[in-house]
């Protein structure tokens, strides 16, 4: 299954991205800990685990990959550095 630009959400948050990616969500609002994991290529290059207020966010190793946080509107954005 091929993936590209998209958004889903993990409770109260939106994740977004503008690549290749196929995202993993559990929601988790029944258990108060929800998380989201992007992979490209089957390589895990962020996850992010949210729990009753906090926000815990970990790269890949691999270069080239961020994340944006919007705390505002609760929007996070995954960006990729495009080759030069």
């Amino acid at each position: 299954m091929e993936y590209g630009k998209g958004e889903t959400f993990c409770g109260s948050w939106t994740i977004r991205w503008g690549f290749h990616l196929e995202p993993f969500v559990r929601d988790g609002e029944s258990s108060g800990m929800g998380r989201f994991v992007g992979l490209v290529d089957g390589v895990a290059v962020v996850q992010i685990w949210f729990s009753s207020g906090i926000l815990k966010v970990e790269h890949a190793p691999a270069p080239g990959y961020a994340v944006q946080i919007d705390v505002e509107k609760k929007v996070i954005t995954v960006l990729k550095k495009e080759p030069s």
